[in-house]
Parts: structure tokens; sequence; C-alpha cells
């Protein structure tokens, strides 16, 4: 559910964003660059009190997986 709750708001990011100088390749989307984005979203969808605590959940569990993901890349080279 968290990482579907979080696909919507990056689509909803991309949404947002449509009026960018250019669109970018969805395959050149990284979960950095979405993470990054996410104040300004999180701000723009103006969310109430359960959908607040909601998204720090998934934020918070997106962030741990990367470091994770992250610290397997290192041990592997």
């Amino acid at each position: 559910m968290n990482l579907t709750f979080f696909a919507r708001a990056a689509a909803l990011a991309l949404v947002l964003h449509a009026g960018a100088a250019t669109a970018s390749p969805l395959m050149d989307l990284r979960a950095d660059d979405l993470l990054a984005m996410a104040p300004e979203l999180r701000k723009a969808l103006a969310l109430n009190a359960n959908q607040q605590l909601l998204w720090q959940q998934s934020e918070q569990r997106t962030r741990a997986l990367l470091r994770e993901r992250q610290g397997r890349r290192e041990r592997l080279q």
C-alpha cells in the first residue's frame, strides 16, 4: 500500500511539473529524484492530518529501502 501511495504521489508530482521545459522519460526517473521533490509535492497536496501521517510513514520506509539498497551496492563493490 505504501509503495502504491508513493507511486501515485510521484505520478502526481510529474503531472504538477508537466509545465516544465521538457518531459523526462519514465526510465530516467530515480527514487532519489522523487524524494527530492517530495517536500514540494507535500505542500502542494495540502494533506489532512491522517494523510500527512501516511505520507511520513511512506517517506521514511522509502528512505530506509534506499539506504539498504545503497549499502548493498557498496558491499558488492
